[in-house]
C-alpha cells in the first residue's frame, strides 16, 4: 500500500537522521529524527539500582538482593525483573565486590571456609 504513495526516500545520518520523502504526484516532505541509542546505551543499568545493589550485597545474597530490588521497582537494563543470575551479571559488569570478597574483607570468611558464599 505504501508503495502506491511513496516514490522514494533518502536517508542521511549525522547528528540527527534526516529523511527526505518524495511522494508520487510531486509532493515532498523532510523529517528530522533523533539518532537512536546504541544497544549498549539502551541497555545500560540504572545507576541508582547499581548503587542500591552494592549496598544490599553487604548483607544479602543474590536471591535476597534480587527480591528486595524487585520490591523497590528496579528492573534490568532490558526492563525485566531482577533474578539472582542477573544480580551476578550486574555485579561483575560493574566491578562490585562479591559477597565472599566482602566477608573475607571483614575477616568473617577465610580463604578455604564457606565456599558457598562464592556461588550465591
Amino acid at each position: 500500500m505504501v508503495r502506491l504513495l511513496i516514490e522514494d526516500i533518502t536517508i542521511r545520518k549525522a547528528e540527527q537522521i534526516q529523511l527526505d520523502i518524495r511522494f508520487r504526484g510531486g509532493a515532498a516532505k523532510s523529517l528530522l529524527l533523533p539518532k537512536p541509542l546504541s544497544f549498549c546505551e539502551s541497555h545500560k543499568q540504572n545507576t541508582a539500582m547499581v548503587a542500591e545493589m552494592d549496598r544490599l550485597l553487604e548483607s544479602h545474597n543474590y536471591a535476597d538482593t534480587a527480591r528486595i530490588l524487585n520490591e523497590k521497582g528496579f528492573k534490568t537494563g532490558d526492563g525485566l525483573p531482577l533474578t539472582p543470575i542477573a544480580v551476578g551479571y550486574v555485579r561483575k559488569a560493574y566491578g562490585l565486590k562479591s559477597r565472599f570478597e566482602r566477608l573475607h574483607g571483614r575477616g568473617v570468611a577465610s580463604k578455604g571456609a564457606d565456599m558457598r558464599a562464592r556461588h550465591q
